[in-house]
């Protein structure tokens, strides 16, 4: 009986610290859910002591949900329904792909401000969205993934992601990753069709808010190049180009120096925006071969994010990045629901 009115007092008390948790406030920025028990290195902020300290309360009132739920479950039932509920996946994260936003119809993976923001609650009701980082940490057996833990990205660095994804992701708390073209945040031109670029201001205030990471889409390698005889076309980094004319390759050593060259200045870019240098580096178009991925760890990056249908598995030391396509104008939250699931348990793609 002792031991259940100790296990029942250290609840409540455990409540009262998670309620507290929900209105605190550091630099004027919500603090992030997914805050780091260790300082972030490649891709991410270091947090201050303030947001350690509240996350360190946080794992303690988990510990404590857990324990309670094995030594008092007739007790406390309700418990051990709060901790269990929903789980529809574990040790893996399954990680989505964005690309652009916009109330006027651009392309097939445009969505609108509304859906976006549909996915964001129906994210955060069902499933535990993390950080990028935390997914690496996870896969080298740094951190423990939550339950259904998901990775929000989006890819090509477009205005829309300042103007209308990270406002809501301020709303609701949530991390994302954005892998931007440097040489396009470079020379930054207003156009009529709202696929605008984000400046290096912008980038820099989402990166020291805490909640945006950035990483590389290559400096100016997001364009196609002609690859074979055949006139076939290929992503220009993981090709060497085919000149018509001369029905001739580029050298292999000409090749090798436009790639790294490419993917170094990346590096220094982002560098430059936010302060820190990024490892992680998006293949365009999802075109890469072992001779890109080869030179690309040559240039300094260490992870690489595809467009390879599957999920990653905590403690999988892996560096090949899958994803599942989020960021379709004719999918709905419920469908995304289905797919995330479907992705974390292992099942193929339909």
């Amino acid at each position: 009986m002792k031991k259940i009115m100790f296990f029942t007092a250290i609840f409540v008390q455990a409540m009262l610290i998670a309620s507290c948790q929900r209105s605190v406030v550091v630099h004027n920025t919500a603090v992030p859910k997914t805050a780091q028990l260790q300082p972030r290195s490649d891709i991410g902020i270091i947090p201050d002591e303030a947001v350690q300290d509240i996350y360190n309360q946080d794992i303690y009132h988990k510990e404590i949900l857990e324990k309670a739920k094995k030594e008092v479950p007739h007790t406390m039932p309700s418990v051990k329904e709060r901790v269990s509920e929903n789980t529809y996946y574990k040790g893996r994260a399954v990680v989505l792909t964005y690309h652009h936003i916009s109330n006027k119809p651009v392309s097939s993976i445009t969505i609108k401000p509304e859906r976006f923001e549909k996915d964001l609650i129906m994210l955060n009701e069902n499933f535990n969205v993390i950080s990028f980082e935390e997914m690496i940490k996870s896969m080298k057996g740094e951190y423990e993934l939550p339950d259904n833990a998901v990775v929000i990205t989006f890819d090509d660095g477009y205005e829309s992601f300042y103007k209308y994804a990270y406002p809501l992701l301020k709303k609701y708390n949530t991390p994302a990753i954005n892998f931007i073209v440097t040489s396009w945040t470079e020379s930054y031109e207003a156009n009529g069709r709202d696929l605008n670029l984000l400046s290096p201001e912008q980038i820099k205030e989402m990166y020291e808010s805490g909640l945006v990471d950035i990483g590389s889409h290559t400096h100016n390698g997001h364009e196609y190049i002609i690859k074979n005889e055949k006139e076939q076309l290929g992503g220009v980094l993981a090709y060497q180009i085919f000149d018509k004319a001369t029905g001739t390759f580029e050298s292999q050593e000409t090749y090798e120096k436009r790639v790294i060259d490419d993917l170094k200045k990346s590096m220094e870019v982002i560098k430059e925006y936010t302060g820190d240098t990024t490892k992680v580096l998006c293949f365009p178009f999802g075109h890469y071969n072992s001779r890109l991925l080869k030179l690309s760890r040559e240039a300094g990056f260490e992870y690489f994010v595809t467009t390879i249908y599957g999920n990653n598995k905590e403690n999988s030391n892996k560096t090949l990045i899958w994803r599942i396509r989020s960021g379709d104008a004719k999918l709905t939250p419920e469908k995304l629901k289905e797919s995330i699931i479907n992705c974390g348990t292992g099942k193929p793609l339909s």
